[in-house]
């Protein structure tokens, strides 16, 4: 799973995700 520039669902909701993958430490979502 790649979020970069994308929307990503997460826990608390839709999230829109511009930094770097390596940065997206976020619980609930496949690293």
């Amino acid at each position: 799973a790649q979020y970069e520039h994308t929307v990503g669902v997460t826990d608390t909701g839709c999230e829109i995700f511009t930094l770097s993958p390596k940065k997206l430490d976020r619980p609930g979502l496949p690293a």
